[in-house]
């Protein structure tokens, strides 16, 4: 109870806030998984699940008021987006047709099914492709009315205090009320003489924060080094390596793209930083920390037997289902191992896909799943890359608005190698609709 009344306390404010408001809030729960905890029988409801068909239906009355006393003057046309379209279309198409395999024929063959988690994973693949074009029209539909550089100081901002929120709830041992997944999961471990952390949640806040900052930077023409230092800091103590990897391509291919005098700067500025973690982080912590971040030897075979294990299962299901995947069902089948814990792992983990998202989605939706991720993932990095050329000196806003996306596409790109759910990451969708609304726009003027 407590939770649906929290829920319509803050929808209530949601709808009652002005345009620009909404977009801010709207932007947050996409991003940060936040939560009124349970509804019902449903685990940890994000808020973005049940808001977003919330804006949809403020886009439709926008669009067509229901009053009919006055005619929309807005035009919509996702000309020059039809390649994600058709993305959209393949991962529908392969929704339907799992589903049809799994739940409907199963059922009608072989009896029951467990179906814990199932409607809400297939809702969720619709309400991500219903997210990508509620964030590309609401955007174009109310571009005057948003002040971007707030927005991007909102996510820097934001990211900091959830960021030392997150340190102190792993310090203090408590969970961050009114978040949910990874941002609640943390653990030490020894390694090599050291102390090793793996933080969930830093990872995404450092990755938010630097993309608002050179977003911010290209609007305003100066940066916040002190952020930025704390940032980077956040990727050491949040232990991902992945992200690691990710996030130095990423300022690479950004400086060489966009930023070639800064080169230098940069290089000074990791220096110092390297020099202010020696000297100021504990030895066993230091240790421990940089033993975890370069610890590639061996393979993820040595580094993480279970995730090993996750990902020979992927590749076998691929093989025995090369078009449409095994689908989103319970894996039933033998898991080698004597740990329970590992076994348990294994079966989450194929359900509907887990770690590692090219794998992941090979598994569970075969050739058509992994052809939509790749559309999304190339496709929205293409797609950013060229407007952030094109309105680099033009149109500093919409610039801003594609460097943001194509820096964290860049990361998502690396990321998903050992990471994410490429059916799961509201953000991916998110983010290749911030910069098709430019597309959007540029449709309207024409």
């Amino acid at each position: 109870m407590i939770s649906i009344a929290l829920s319509l306390i803050f929808l209530l404010i949601f709808l009652t806030s002005k345009r620009n408001v909404q977009f801010y809030i709207f932007t947050l729960v996409v991003l940060f998984p936040f939560t009124f905890g349970n509804i019902k029988s449903v685990p940890n409801v994000q808020i973005i699940e049940w808001l977003n068909p919330v804006i949809f239906l403020i886009i439709i009355n926008e669009l067509v008021p229901v009053n009919r006393v006055r005619q929309s003057q807005q035009h919509i046309s996702f000309r020059g987006l039809e390649l994600f379209i058709f993305a959209f279309i393949v991962l529908i198409t392969w929704t339907i047709i799992s589903y049809i395999n799994n739940q409907i024929l199963i059922e009608k063959f072989f009896g029951g099914v467990v179906k814990t988690g199932i409607s809400r994973t297939y809702f969720n693949i619709f309400n991500n492709v219903l997210l990508f074009f509620n964030t590309a029209v609401f955007i174009k539909l109310f571009y005057k009315e948003i002040d971007f550089e707030k927005w991007l100081n909102l996510l820097i901002y934001i990211s900091l205090l959830i960021g030392f929120l997150r340190i102190s709830a792993f310090v203090m041992k408590f969970d961050l009320p009114f978040f949910a997944n990874l941002y609640n999961y943390g653990k030490g471990t020894q390694i090599y003489g050291g102390l090793a952390f793996r933080l969930g949640g830093l990872t995404e806040v450092a990755g938010f924060g630097i993309a608002a900052l050179l977003a911010k930077h290209y609007l305003v023409k100066k940066i916040n080094i002190y952020y930025l230092i704390i940032f980077i800091l956040f990727v050491f103590f949040s232990g991902g390596r992945t992200f690691l990897v990710g996030l130095s391509l990423a300022i690479f291919i950004y400086s060489i793209f966009f930023a070639q005098r800064y080169i230098v700067y940069a290089t000074l500025l990791l220096m110092l930083l390297v020099i202010l973690v020696v000297i100021l982080v504990p030895q066993e912590v230091l240790e421990g920390q940089l033993a975890r971040m370069t610890a590639f030897k061996g393979g993820i075979k040595n580094q993480s037997i279970e995730r090993f294990k996750v990902y020979q299962l992927y590749i076998r299901n691929f093989i025995n289902n090369p078009i449409f995947g095994k689908g989103i069902t319970p894996y039933t089948g033998f898991v080698e191992s004597r740990s329970k814990d590992i076994i348990e792992f294994v079966r989450a983990q194929q359900f509907s896909g887990g770690h590692g998202s090219y794998l992941s989605i090979l598994s569970t939706f075969g050739i058509g799943g992994i052809l939509y991720l790749l559309i999304m993932v190339l496709g929205g990095i293409i797609l950013a890359y060229r407007k952030v050329k094109k309105y680099f000196i033009d149109n500093s806003i919409l610039a801003a608005i594609s460097i943001f996306s194509f820096f964290l596409l860049l990361i998502k790109s690396i990321y998903y190698i050992t990471g994410y759910n490429g059916l799961k990451d509201f953000s991916l969708f998110f983010l290749v609709g911030l910069v098709a609304s430019i597309r959007v726009i540029e449709n309207d003027y024409n």
